[in-house]
């Protein structure tokens, strides 16, 4: 199976699957756990505010799933060359993902 967010599916384990309550899962990603990528494959988000501190910036970024408006937020290297508006495609980091039980919040087994 997969969690599916917006047209992002991340894979998940049996063991995962087995442990849910209901069919649906809340994933959680660190900022530095996306990775920006060139294209349109991914997830699509629009960045809604950057902020800059120097070294990295984090991009505040939603992501509109017809009912809901999902927050991503983004760590990126150095100064952004994003702008606010700006669409992107992001792609989860292999091993980054958290996944919860929506109805008990309570995490998922890793394996």
């Amino acid at each position: 199976g997969a969690a599916n967010v917006g047209q992002l599916a991340i894979p998940i384990t049996r063991a995962q699957e087995a442990a849910l309550t209901t069919p649906e899962m809340m994933v959680g990603v660190r900022p530095e756990g996306w990775q920006i990528t060139d294209g349109d494959q991914g997830l699509a988000v629009r960045v809604d505010a950057i902020e800059e501190l120097g070294s990295e910036a984090f991009l505040y970024c939603s992501v509109d799933d017809g009912e809901a408006r999902t927050a991503v937020v983004v760590r990126s290297e150095g100064l952004s060359s994003r702008f606010r508006g700006d669409k992107i495609h992001l792609l989860v980091q292999s091993g980054v993902a958290h996944l919860f039980d929506r109805s008990t919040g309570e995490r998922l087994p890793d394996a």
